[in-house]
């Protein structure tokens, strides 16, 4: 619930009426405040509840409470109060105490449910939802507040059921459709999802939550057009979200929509894709030519008002494939096991000396022909506990091929940037070198590198059935990563230049000015 919707339901509580009992007066407020009955005090509480002095409020509110220990308003107010800020054992004893005294208030019910869910005692919180409901069979809030306890277990199909019947109660509320999407994207009812979440759009057209989830549905059924559209008018109801933003650069940065649409976002993108046409890989890259490129690519966004951020620091080039590295690092962190696939993964690795090293990286690996188009990325390091500042890979799938790749760039990045820039072939992610340095030895006759032992892959077969793995967050809908440039590497690119300036690398200066 919003703070805004808070403090409504805390004015409304408290103006319903003081009590059990009559009109009590309390002792004066300060010296020059005179007394004041409990039905003043209430009325003053609220009020300064509303416009967020909550400590005033919350000792007006014990002052009615000494007066009388049975006002609803006041421990209403005091539950609300407890609850805001961050005493939620304290806020359950206040409302538990109503539902003591007035055992049929249904809403008193839902409230202690949510407060026994931020708790985590959830098989208490589900008893006193449906108490609710079952006070009042007609609360559309039980039945939803329930569908969100059901969602939050993954009892999918318990959720479904209580989702539907706060529907039926109170067709018209768009949230409801929402929560209800959701749960069945979760349940990869897909069909039903877009149909419930589009429901909720028609009540509430600029439900961003809805338009959110419904674009990355779309994206993730390779439905891009439509995922466009939905990202697109989300962005447009809440400029100022990142994570709707983010997802519609993401999408852009593969995808182009077949629409001449009236969109900022879409104007820059075509223009920045023609900033770097004229570059060959086979020339030599002067830093007046990253200049030129980068100011060319800050006055688009000027141009088009595009003042927005990204969070994220890495940019990609070449073959899209699915290695299923969240999966790999969950079985690393909870096992301190390295996960078979991962003792195939070889990369090229780059360490660019300075940032005008890592552009010009990034401009290489846009034009450079591999054999298999393998991926490459270039990043900051901001890890914790991994050395380096800057960084490229190119990602292979075998030792041999990576020794072919290594062969292949080292001349071409010599003649093209530097030939000091260190260039070697490394196994793996760094954090498992880490925590075992064996790992990491490259031997050419490969008879001493480091395996995976039977045990090792035992303990995966367990993982696999037992961890709970979130799925990748940006789905392999593409073959291959773009070629030119577009929003996410302006803002990168951007990125790139502030840690430079942060870590006092003096060659941004060189890009920026």
């Amino acid at each position: 619930m919003s703070k805004q919707k808070r403090k409504k339901g805390l004015h409304r509580k408290m103006r319903r009426g003081s009590s059990n009992k009559g009109q009590n007066s309390i002792p004066p407020l300060c010296d020059n405040t005179p007394g004041l009955d409990i039905q003043e005090a209430l009325d003053q509480a609220s009020r300064l509840f509303s416009q967020g002095h909550l400590a005033e409020a919350e000792s007006l509110c014990r002052k009615i409470l000494t007066m009388d220990s049975e006002s609803i308003p006041a421990l209403y107010g005091m539950g609300r109060i407890a609850q805001m800020t961050g005493r939620l054992i304290e806020a359950e004893q206040y409302v538990s105490k109503i539902t003591f005294l007035q055992p049929d208030n249904h809403e008193a019910y839902n409230y202690l449910g949510s407060i026994l869910r931020d708790l985590g005692k959830l098989d208490n919180a589900t008893r006193k939802f449906q108490k609710a409901a079952e006070l009042n069979p007609l609360s559309a809030t039980a039945h939803n507040n329930l569908g969100n306890l059901y969602f939050s277990q993954n009892k999918l199909e318990l959720a479904i059921s209580s989702y539907q019947k706060a529907i039926n109660i109170s067709p018209q509320n768009s949230n409801y459709y929402f929560n209800l999407a959701n749960v069945y994207n979760n349940n990869k009812l897909f069909d039903e999802a877009i149909a419930s979440h589009q429901k909720a759009i028609s009540l509430q057209p600029n439900h961003v939550g809805a338009l959110y989830n419904l674009g990355l549905l779309f994206r993730d059924l390779s439905r891009l057009d439509e995922a466009f559209q939905s990202l697109k008018t989300a962005v447009e109801y809440d400029p100022g979200r990142s994570d709707v933003i983010d997802s519609l650069i993401d999408l852009l940065n593969n995808f182009m929509p077949n629409t001449e649409a009236d969109c900022p976002y879409v104007i820059a993108q075509k223009s920045l894709q023609q900033v770097n046409k004229a570059y060959s890989s086979t020339s030599v890259i002067a830093d007046e030519t990253i200049r030129q490129i980068y100011q060319r690519c800050h006055s688009i966004l000027s141009l088009h008002r595009l003042s927005i951020e990204t969070s994220t620091s890495q940019l990609f080039r070449g073959e899209v494939f699915d290695i299923n590295c969240p999966r790999h690092m969950k079985v690393f962190e909870t096992f301190r096991i390295i996960p078979r696939y991962c003792f195939d993964c070889y990369k090229v690795f780059f360490e660019p000396r300075t940032v005008m090293e890592l552009f010009k990286l990034l401009l290489l690996f846009d034009k450079i022909k591999l054999p298999n188009n393998n991926t490459r990325k270039c990043h900051v390091e901001k890890r914790p506990g991994i050395s380096g500042t800057y960084k490229g890979f190119i990602y292979c799938k075998s030792l041999d091929e990576g020794k072919k790749i290594l062969n292949i760039v080292q001349p071409i990045v010599g003649k093209t940037i530097s030939e000091e820039m260190p260039i070697s072939l490394k196994r793996g992610c760094s954090e498992f070198q880490v925590a075992y340095p064996s790992y990491g030895l490259i031997d050419d006759d490969k008879t001493q590198q480091m395996i995976c032992s039977e045990e090792w892959l035992a303990q995966e077969v367990y993982a696999d059935k037992n961890l709970v793995i979130n799925e990748n967050e940006n789905p392999n809908n593409f073959t291959h990563n773009h070629s030119g440039f577009t929003l996410l590497d302006a803002l990168v690119m951007r990125k790139w230049l502030a840690y430079a300036a942060k870590i006092e690398d003096e060659s941004y200066l060189k890009i920026v000015e």
